[in-house]
């Protein structure tokens, strides 16, 4: 996608941002870019946007990313991963627990079943 389509329905931030990018044409417009994407939490998309955004900067003659937008979108990327991690985690401890109680009442149910 290269431009943006207003007339489609709406999509995530992570989603359009790539094609903003891609209709930046000046300096000032990255420096405003480049504000927001250090100040929204993206929660995927990261490879792409920062792979659109570096190669923004070549195409406007500005050289290795002065913002640091590119190592922004990876320490979000790891903390994403890393939140996605903890959330699989405690999912996974919250079925085991489930598990155990249900084995218990099954346990406990028996027993009043042979009294």
């Amino acid at each position: 996608m290269s431009a943006l389509d207003l007339s489609t329905k709406r999509r995530p931030f992570y989603e359009t941002i790539p094609d903003v990018i891609e209709l930046v044409t000046d300096r000032g417009q990255m420096d405003c870019l480049s504000l927001l994407l250090h100040g929204t939490k993206i929660p995927e998309n990261h490879d792409y946007i920062g792979g659109v955004w570096v190669q923004k900067c070549r195409n406007l003659g500005i050289g290795c990313d002065p913002w640091n937008v590119a190592a922004c979108l990876l320490e979000q990327k790891r903390e994403a991963e890393a939140e996605a991690k903890d959330l699989a985690a405690r999912d996974e401890a919250m079925l085991r627990e489930e598990v155990h109680n249900q084995m218990l009442f099954e346990v406990e149910d028996a027993r009043m079943d042979c009294n």
